[in-house]
């Protein structure tokens, strides 16, 4: 499904950027291509398409403006259950909060554990080599790949 998203928007983007190489002074906006199921150009070339596939294009636009973010990494430096389980991770948000003040960090309950992940980084190397800097003080840490805010990248 993402492969015929990501072909159907590279149609499009094709035909906006081959138009006016190809002489075309003609723009189409993605709501004017997508009631059209055909289009000719002065040239004789004519690109037929389904008329769904604008309303796909749309949707798809839609679906990633409505994420909260995007795919990227955090380093875990907490993960426990058990009785005391939410109040050990609350401290150490707050002792990492102390120690590293410039950086993000997250208590997230994922029952039956909790856990406290840092940082909002986009490559999972960033994550790496921050999670290195750390590693004398939560040696169990890991990178786990997690939805990031976007405008928190680190």
């Amino acid at each position: 499904m993402k492969t015929r998203i990501f072909f159907a928007g590279m149609s499009l983007a094709l035909v906006g950027l081959l138009g006016p190489a190809m002489g075309q002074d003609q723009r189409f906006s993605l709501g004017q291509v997508a009631g059209l199921p055909s289009y000719s150009s002065s040239d004789g070339v004519v690109l037929v398409q389904d008329p769904r596939l604008g309303h796909l294009v749309a949707r798809h636009v839609e679906l990633n403006e409505a994420r909260e973010g995007v795919t990227g990494y955090r380093v875990q430096i907490y993960y426990g259950s058990g009785q005391n389980a939410r109040m050990e991770a609350e401290q150490t948000k707050e002792l990492f909060e102390r120690r590293h003040p410039f950086m993000s960090s997250y208590v997230s309950f994922q029952s039956p554990f909790w856990k406290v992940m840092a940082g909002d980084f986009r490559k999972k190397n960033d994550a790496l080599v921050f999670r290195k800097q750390i590693l004398e003080h939560y040696s169990n840490s890991w990178v786990v790949e997690s939805e990031v805010d976007y405008t928190k990248i680190e």
